[in-house]
This record gives structure tokens, sequence and C-alpha cells, in this order.
């Protein structure tokens, strides 16, 4: 198999309750963020902190240009600004059939960036919810 670029990853967008089907081409600079949870199970004589994983945490990040044209565009802004926000399902995948997570979420945090001389950007990050009913899950 060749090596993977950035460029093979793909991420969908849709409804929260049901899969993404819809694919997002105004996004750069995607990343899936994994990790564990932990909990502490140091005792009293270890020399050592330790600790046993108990939950997998995920978020997604990427960026955008703002464009009044683009549906993926108005959709996030449309969940984000409603209060409470609205979850919408999210498929983060390493390409076309590869590896990632589907699930729904809801968009945390989106920062605007108007620098000098650069087109505006939103920086959207996501993070999972069952308020649908769908919980994420990973795709293998």
């Amino acid at each position: 198999m060749a090596d993977l670029t950035a460029l093979d990853a793909k991420l969908y967008r849709g409804p929260a309750g049901a899969p993404a089907q819809t694919e997002m081409t105004n996004v750069r600079n995607l990343k899936l963020n994994r990790s564990w949870s932990k909990a502490n199970t140091t005792r009293r004589g270890d020399r050592i902190k330790t600790g046993k994983a108990t939950v997998l945490e995920a978020s997604l990040e990427f960026e955008m240009l703002v464009s009044d044209t683009d549906p993926d565009y108005l959709a996030i802004q449309t969940a984000m600004t409603a209060s409470p926000p609205t979850p919408l399902a999210f498929r983060c995948l390493d390409r076309a059939t590869g590896k990632g997570i589907d699930g729904d979420f809801f968009a945390e945090k989106i920062d605007r960036d108007e620098g000098d001389e650069k087109e505006q950007t939103l920086t959207v990050s996501l993070y999972p919810t069952r308020e649908a009913g769908r919980l994420p899950v990973p795709v293998v």
C-alpha cells in the first residue's frame, strides 16, 4: 500500500443521529485527537505514579475558509450559535474506506482568524456527544 498523505483523509458531515454522508471539501489541517483518561492507581509505597486506562477521549479539529455559500460552513455556524449548540454527525477517516471515528459531535469552540494578508478562516473544535442517541465509535 502507498503511503498516505493528508489529502487522502476524508471528513463527512450530516444530521445528528445517522452516519455522516456529505464529504466536506472546505477543510484543511484536519486533526483527530485521541487519548485515554486514566484512573490513579498509585499506592503509598510506590516510587512512581501509576494509572489505569479508563475511557478513550476523542475530538476533531480542523480549519475551513469562511464562505457564506458553503453549506458545511453554514451548517457548522448554525449548529454552534444555537443555544444550546446543536449536534451534527461527523465521520473522520484516514482515507475514503479507512480508519477513524464516526459519531455525533457538537462544536465546542470556533475561532475566526482574520489575519492580515490572508483569507478569513475558522478553526473548529468538535467534541463527541450522545444527545442525538448515537455514540461515537472507532472505525477500524
